[in-house]
């Protein structure tokens, strides 16, 4: 069972001690200083000198905006290439993980140093299962028991201060043979090019994972707007009257519900207002749309500035652009890649009379796939 983490059991005694749909520059600020702080222990434990191998980490922060669990800490930023979602551990990659800017502060700094803890005893245990030491046919529950240990271990830890537990984990690492560096970048993806990047495989973690897909629609479905416009005197009623028309007709509601979609799977949506009398209204594609700030908003780099509604998933202090609420998705889509990958490759063993000592193993594969 894992422990609840210090912070947790003490409860929010203020207002900075409550989690918040929209936290305030101040909160960020605070919130910026703290991983600054834990980075800052972590380098200054690591020994000079020694031959180790580098855990390359980058933290960074997001505002879930109230779309995500109350109780989500942090998630780790899966890397994307052309071919889908990578291996978080490849080798000359980062780890990223993001901390929940809506949380305590104090909550993001004890989750922070739990989950680079994990990430440790992670990699530790890899390191035995490919020597053949640990077996790999159950690795499902080998990670999650490492995971509650090391999780335990750092909380046990983190009841004599933040700190401590910091260098505590900084230390377990070279103990594993492993440096631990960690850094930190405000916003985890913060050019437009590098968001654009993400969102084939976001678009695919919201066609191929039926759960991902249901969950996107029910909101969409739930928030698009059904009822009366009211404007207030400043506002022409010929710009009114035309509004409730196109809401009445179903085509506003089906840009708002098209641009809100696009915000939860890629991060981005944008819903641009044309000049014709007495108003229009269309979607951008998120993939080229560039915010140029002052609710304007560019079809795609170098082209005329249009007046933009710009819809984020989740917030990235720091950037103008936000993260797919589907980023928490990608791991599931990467297990369904494994699973598909491995399943055909079972089938091809089972119909290669050459290969039929791993007949058995293939059987087997293909079984667990199924289920």
């Amino acid at each position: 069972m894992r422990l609840p983490l210090p912070s947790e059991i003490a409860g929010a005694q203020d207002e900075d001690g409550l989690v918040v749909a929209h936290p305030s520059d101040a909160r960020v600020a605070q919130s910026r200083e703290a991983l600054m702080g834990v980075v800052s222990v972590i380098e200054a434990a690591v020994p000079r000198g020694q031959q180790l191998k580098k855990l390359v980490v980058v933290l960074s922060h997001a505002d879930h905006q109230g779309f995500l669990n109350t109780r989500l800490h942090d998630f780790n930023l899966y890397p994307v290439v052309e071919s889908g979602v990578g291996d978080p551990f490849e080798a000359g990659l980062p780890v990223r993980f993001v901390s929940v800017v809506n949380q305590p502060v104090a909550v993001q700094t004890e989750s922070v140093i739990t989950a680079l803890s994990t990430l440790v005893a992670r990699q530790v245990k890899m390191v035995s299962v490919r020597s053949g030491e640990a077996e790999v046919t159950d690795i499902d529950r080998i990670a999650a028991e490492t995971d509650e240990i090391a999780h335990n271990q750092v909380v046990d830890v983190l009841r004599h201060g933040w700190r401590a537990a910091a260098e505590t984990v900084a230390r377990q690492a070279v103990t594993a043979g492993f440096a631990l560096r960690v850094r930190y970048e405000q916003a985890a993806v913060a050019e437009r090019e590098d968001v654009a990047r993400r969102m084939p495989a976001l678009r695919r973690a919201y066609n191929d994972l039926p759960i991902a897909r249901d969950a996107v629609d029910r909101f969409v479905s739930a928030i698009a707007p059904r009822g009366q416009i009211v404007a207030g005197p400043e506002v022409p009623e010929a710009v009114r009257a035309f509004a409730q028309q196109e809401l009445g007709l179903g085509s506003l509601r089906q840009y708002l519900a098209e641009v809100l979609r696009d915000a939860l799977v890629t991060g981005n949506g944008y819903l641009a207002f044309g000049r014709t009398a007495p108003v229009a209204v269309y979607a951008l594609r998120p993939d080229t749309a560039v915010d140029l700030g002052d609710d304007t908003a560019a079809p795609e780099a170098g082209s005329p500035a249009v007046q933009a509604l710009h819809l984020r998933g989740l917030e990235q202090p720091g950037s103008r652009y936000g993260l797919g609420v589907l980023e928490l998705a990608l791991y599931r889509l990467q297990q369904s890649d494994i699973f598909s990958e491995s399943a055909s490759f079972a089938k091809q063993v089972l119909e290669t009379p050459s290969l039929w000592e791993k007949h058995d193993w293939a059987t087997r594969t293909l079984g667990a796939c199924i289920l």
